[in-house]
């Protein structure tokens, strides 16, 4: 049987059946995220503080700007479980749309908030994504 946009996405983020999961400033276009797999619960917010407290084993903040992601993370670090992750997603530089964020201020912001960068990569032709960890770095 063929993959789905969904699972290759779910894959590419590493989820997993049955994980506890938050969606902040998901795209529209990303939509299908949010059944990538059977997660125990999944919510969806505008903003990080809209989140009920927790925890969860992932959280995937969209952000278009640095000043929203700042304001994002140590909401998002409240409600993570100990061995989660915070997927952070930003426009690719190729995508055309307007943005004052790239991996290094989201690493640089990650530092701020006591959490451990992964390795950035694309989530698909507009978008970069990079892990962040309690954690050490891997």
């Amino acid at each position: 049987m063929a993959e789905t946009a969904a699972q290759r996405l779910g894959i590419a983020l590493g989820l997993s059946h049955g994980q506890r999961v938050a969606w902040v400033g998901l795209p529209a276009a990303l939509g299908i995220l949010t059944i990538a797999r059977r997660f125990a619960r999944s919510e969806l917010a505008i903003r990080g503080r809209d989140l009920s407290p927790g925890p969860f084993d992932v959280i995937h903040i969209f952000s278009m700007s640095q000043g929203v992601l700042e304001a994002e993370l140590p909401e998002a670090r409240k409600r993570l479980a100990p061995a989660g992750v915070i997927w952070v997603s930003w426009p690719a530089p190729k995508s055309a749309m307007p943005t004052d964020l790239d991996g290094d201020g989201v690493i640089r912001l990650a530092g701020e908030t006591v959490l451990h960068p992964g390795q950035p990569a694309p989530l698909d032709a507009r978008w970069s994504m990079l892990p962040l960890t309690i954690g050490a770095a891997s």
